[in-house]
């Protein structure tokens, strides 16, 4: 892969700059339910509405107690998500920052987004393109051009990195360099000649 002419990279943030942001298994266990049944039930509640910032937590919660047939704690969405920096990414995006522009570009809840931003895990990224506030989400095509046109550059400038293998290809099709996120040090072995890069004088 090419990456000569690259001038921005957007990181997905879950799974590739933090990992066990994925609650889904979590709350279900603690509502006795199958992985199957709570998601079944999230899509039926319009947990993409959420994601997209179309609907408020409170609407969601009432939708999906309406399925549930009991109440459930306010909270669920936020009492099992404690996200853990992955290090070799930490590491990446910083040195990268010294010589290329590096955004997020993450699909996330307001629940999710608002942990992120009291705790700070933000603050590596001077822009975060967030698909709550943007209204749009990954892999939906105009996400990726929503950034890339905020962001002035081309499509062949940019390189996108995210672990969803139908997000990737989604970028690739655009004419967007694509990385598979598998883990921290394979990320750094992928991006090497940028990071050589970030180091020139």
């Amino acid at each position: 892969m090419d990456l000569s002419q690259v001038k921005l990279i957007i990181f997905d943030v879950g799974g590739v700059v933090y990992d066990q942001t994925s609650v889904g298994r979590r709350v279900a266990r603690e509502l006795g339910l199958s992985y199957r049944k709570f998601m079944e039930y999230a899509a039926l509640s319009g947990i993409q509405g959420l994601q997209l910032g179309l609907i408020s937590q409170e609407y969601f919660m009432k939708a999906f107690q309406h399925l549930y047939h009991h109440r459930s704690p306010e909270d669920l969405w936020t009492r099992f998500f404690h996200p853990v920096p992955i290090p070799e990414t930490i590491d990446a995006i910083d040195r990268l920052k010294k010589k290329f522009r590096v955004v997020a570009g993450t699909n996330t809840i307001l629940p999710h987004y608002e942990v992120h931003m009291q705790r700070g895990d933000y603050g590596i990224f001077p822009k975060v393109y967030a698909s709550n506030i943007l209204h749009l989400a990954k892999p939906d095509p105009r996400f990726y051009s929503h950034i890339i046109q905020a962001e002035a550059v081309s499509a062949a400038e940019s390189l996108f990195i995210d672990d969803s293998i139908q997000n990737v290809e989604t970028a690739v099709k655009l004419g967007i360099h694509a990385i598979l996120f598998t883990g921290g040090k394979a990320l750094q072995e992928a991006l090497s000649s940028l990071l050589a890069v970030s180091f020139a004088p």
